[in-house]
């Protein structure tokens, strides 16, 4: 089987293996979702009418993939929510493919769980790396909302730390700080990382503190944001998931 891939609408500085990343940036305005053509060159064409048999087997397998899927998902997260509370272990990158994930790609993998009036600190020294998130998920593993909150941040949202490390506050309440993280009133839930072709995978911490005491546990140059800051960040980040789903 030969195949044509074209792909375009994507940063040009980037190499095509490298478009993944520019792709789930959301990073606003200034970059567009790629638009990708798939085409088998060696088929014959007018392609032939669909057979019964064939369509009764793609409908099967389709329905072994839910019943396979849906066992994978739930072992998964219960193993992240079966963790210590506030844990987030990162595998390392070359063994993601072997473990069925994207290949040179450090996976972190764990959980988070606060109480009302309390809040997480997440740290992590930042590897060399093509793309990184981190982003918040319920007890099933489904992404919190993320197109009018702040559920997840990547390498082209998060604000660095003048020490180099990426902190981020995980939170029900807005902390004032650029690296909220939004549990929109989930006490705990799952906890995902991806570092994209890191050269390490990196060791990140996670402690609790009362939500009182957050500005006291950072940094003291970390940025503030005021309402009408966080309400045009959040405004960007719609407008992103708009676009990139063209909805």
């Amino acid at each position: 089987m030969a195949l044509a891939v074209e792909i375009s609408n994507y940063n040009s500085k980037r190499t095509p293996s490298s478009c993944w990343s520019d792709n789930t940036s959301m990073t606003g305005r200034t970059s567009g979702p790629a638009e990708l053509y798939i085409e088998r060159i060696d088929a014959p064409y007018p392609i032939p009418p669909p057979r019964t048999g064939q369509v009764a087997e793609r409908l099967d397998r389709l329905a072994r993939w839910f019943d396979k899927a849906g066992t994978l998902w739930e072992t998964m997260s219960r193993g992240m929510l079966g963790m210590p509370p506030n844990t987030l272990v990162v595998h390392k990158p070359e063994g993601a493919g072997e473990r069925a994930g994207m290949s040179g790609q450090a996976y972190g993998m764990g959980n988070f769980a606060c109480e009302a009036g309390q809040a997480v600190i997440l740290e992590v020294e930042l590897p060399q790396c093509h793309h990184w998130s981190v982003g918040l998920a319920n007890y099933y593993w489904e992404a919190i909302e993320y197109a009018t909150r702040q559920s997840s941040i990547n390498g082209h949202q998060g604000v660095i730390d003048s020490d180099g490390v990426f902190r981020a506050v995980i939170s029900d309440i807005d902390p004032g700080v650029p690296n909220w993280l939004d549990t929109a009133g989930h006490r705990s839930g799952t906890l995902t990382a991806r570092f994209l072709r890191a050269d390490v995978a990196p060791v990140p911490s996670l402690r609790v503190v009362a939500i009182d005491d957050v500005l006291g546990e950072l940094p003291a140059d970390t940025p503030r944001i005021d309402p009408a800051t966080r309400a045009e960040q959040l405004a960007r980040r719609r407008w992103a998931v708009w676009r990139r789903f063209r909805v």
